[in-house]
């Protein structure tokens, strides 16, 4: 079987200008808009993945509730209540802390409100959390 140079030719400037349009593309970098919208992108996976992690705390703080604990004490500020929230449900205080300042408030009168002692006073402050996260989509 003989090939004709002219179709070996051919297939060789073909295979040249495939590789060649090839790394022009992969080279290329990516428009403007795609980085906004990467970023819209992944900064609702991360508030979504904050979601899931905060109703596992909570479902946690579930089992512990059925616990008796000792007693303690209402946090006398918002700034505690923030630093208490960070240390105990870390997921929870990372949706907490991308609210608005009004849901913050009504989560932290929730937080006041709350007659039950030890870390059973946080439940009804992680329902509303998930609740506001999820009414804010």
């Amino acid at each position: 079987m003989i090939r004709s140079p002219h179709l070996i030719r051919r297939g060789v400037v073909a295979l040249l200008a495939s590789l060649a349009l090839g790394a022009v593309i992969a080279g290329a970098p990516p428009p403007a808009e795609a980085d906004d919208y990467l970023s819209a992108i992944n900064a609702e996976g991360d508030r979504l993945e904050s979601l899931g992690k905060a109703r596992r705390e909570r479902e946690l703080l579930e089992r512990r509730v059925s616990q008796p604990a000792a007693a303690t004490p209402v946090a006398a500020d918002q700034a505690q209540f923030e630093r208490e929230l960070n240390a105990e449900f870390p997921a929870s205080y990372a949706l907490y802390s991308m609210m608005g300042a009004d849901d913050r408030t009504k989560v932290y009168a929730e937080y006041r409100e709350s007659r039950s002692g030890g870390a059973a006073r946080f439940f009804p402050v992680l329902n509303r959390i998930i609740a506001l996260s999820t009414k804010n989509r």
